[in-house]
């Protein structure tokens, strides 16, 4: 495995994908009904930018561009950080 893909898996169970998620949940007010999937990715990549460095960063930006369409699907149904989390197992 690449040092890179360690450090960020490393970087991102301690950050945890969790809060990242939790704070884009936050930002919209729990509701995805009126929210693009465009404005999903762009809060998404502030807060990768926020809270990771490095090749973590540039990681957490690739993991939400390959996973958009389950992560906007699951934050459509009301589905929780952690679980979104899980699915994408980084926590």
């Amino acid at each position: 495995m690449h040092l890179g893909i360690v450090f960020f898996e490393d970087s991102l169970r301690n950050t945890c994908f969790q809060v990242i998620m939790n704070n884009v949940r936050g930002d919209f007010n729990y509701n995805f009904t009126n929210v693009t999937p465009t404005q999903v990715l762009l809060k998404i990549d502030y807060e990768c930018d926020q809270n990771l460095a490095g090749p973590a960063n540039i990681s957490c930006h690739r993991i939400a561009r390959e996973n958009l369409t389950l992560i906007y699907a699951d934050l459509q149904a009301g589905k929780g950080a952690y679980f979104i989390c899980q699915q994408l197992k980084l926590c």
